[in-house]
């Protein structure tokens, strides 16, 4: 359970105050947390999950034209989620230091990761 998990972790640090924050596939949660405690008429769902995340990519791989079997095309892109995602907390210094770190150009597109397996094969 989240909840009993966030309640739990900020208890044992009872100066902690901030937001808790869970992003699992089907749901996002939210927690605010002020001298240890859950302010639990505060807590929030988010529908952003993901999954949305998830299908966001394949999207776009889509778009790009990536070959990959279509059994296992969730699967090989949620590695690539995993692999290449991450959340940044500010997006203009990233991108500012990502387009100058090669003189003005971009980074070369990462590799890929290896294609799993697909279920027929197995």
């Amino acid at each position: 359970d989240f909840l009993s998990l966030a309640t739990g972790y900020t208890i044992s640090k009872c100066e902690m105050t901030g937001v808790v924050m869970d992003a699992g596939d089907g749901t996002t949660h939210v927690v605010p947390v002020a001298d240890g405690y859950v302010i639990r008429s505060s807590i929030k769902s988010i529908p952003i999950v993901g999954r949305d995340l998830t299908l966001f990519v394949k999207k776009i791989m889509w778009e790009r034209g990536e070959n990959k079997p279509r059994e296992d095309s969730l699967e090989f892109t949620h590695k690539v989620k995993e692999a290449y995602c991450y959340t940044c907390y500010d997006i203009l210094k990233l991108s500012f230091r990502v387009f100058t770190k090669k003189n003005g150009k971009h980074e070369p597109k990462p590799e890929k990761p290896e294609m799993p397996k697909s279920k027929s094969a197995q």
